[in-house]
C-alpha cells in the first residue's frame, strides 16, 4: 500500500494517517529523493516592484525552499547578497522572496523597493537536504504523539537521499502516520506500508 507520495521543501508535514485496526504489526519503508531545482536567473525587467514578484516561467519552486542570490550586476533594492531567502509561490510562473521560513509560510515577502541595478540575478537553492522523519501514533486520529522505542526507532535523521524503514510490533495505537520535517533543501518521499494480519491460535 502506498502511504504517501509528496515533495516538500522547508517546513513540517504530517503525512497520511492509516487505520491499523485488526493488525498487530507493520512496516513502513520510505524512499527519499533529493529534488532540489537547478539555479534560475532573472533580470530587473522580471521584477514587479509593486507586488515584490519575480517572473520565472515554469520555475518549479515550492514555498519554503531556501536559497541565496548572486548577481553579475546590482541586486534590486531590498535584496542582499550572502543572505538566506525562502521562496513564496505566487503562481506557476512567478515567485516572491521571504526573509524567513515563517514569513514564507505566512506569505510575507521582502519589500523590493526598486529594480534598476542591472545584470543577471540568480537564485540558487540550498544544495544539501536535511530533515527528520518520525513515526507517530493516535488512538482516535485526532491527538497524535511520537511513537517511542525500543521498537521502532522514534525518528530518523535525513542527510542524503536513500531509504528509511520503521518496523512496528505489538501495536498499541489504532492509527499511525509519518511526520516529515525538512530543514534545508527539497525532497520527495514515497512511503509504502506493509501490514501483518494478527495471528490467532
Amino acid at each position: 500500500l502506498v502511504l504517501d507520495a509528496l515533495t516538500r521543501s522547508s517546513g513540517t508535514s504530517p503525512l497520511t494517517a492509516y487505520d491499523l485496526d485488526k493488525y498487530d504489526a507493520c512496516s513502513i519503508q520510505s524512499v527519499i529523493t533529493d529534488t532540489g531545482p537547478a539555479a534560475k536567473s532573472f533580470v530587473d525587467a522580471d521584477v514587479t516592484v509593486g507586488t515584490d514578484s519575480i517572473a520565472e516561467t515554469a520555475h518549479g519552486y515550492l514555498t519554503g525552499l531556501k536559497g541565496r542570490l548572486t548577481t553579475t550586476g546590482v541586486l534590486p533594492t531590498g535584496l542582499s547578497l550572502a543572505t538566506d531567502y525562502f521562496i513564496i509561490i505566487s503562481g506557476a510562473n512567478a515567485y516572491k522572496l521571504a526573509s524567513s521560513l515563517v514569513n514564507a509560510e505566512a506569505g510575507t515577502a521582502v519589500d523590493i523597493i526598486a529594480a534598476a541595478g542591472g545584470g543577471t540575478h540568480t537564485f540558487t537553492a540550498t544544495t544539501s537536504i536535511a530533515g527528520t522523519l518520525k513515526l507517530q501514533g493516535s488512538l482516535d486520529n485526532s491527538k497524535w504523539g511520537d511513537i517511542l522505542g525500543p521498537e521502532p526507532v522514534p525518528s530518523v535523521s535525513i542527510s542524503a537521499a536513500g531509504n528509511t524503514l520503521f518496523n512496528l510490533k505489538g501495536i498499541q495505537c489504532r492509527y499511525i502516520r509519518l511526520h516529515l520535517t525538512v530543514t534545508t533543501g527539497e525532497m520527495s518521499i514515497l512511503s509504502n506500508l506493509t501490514v501483518k494480519e494478527p495471528h490467532y491460535n
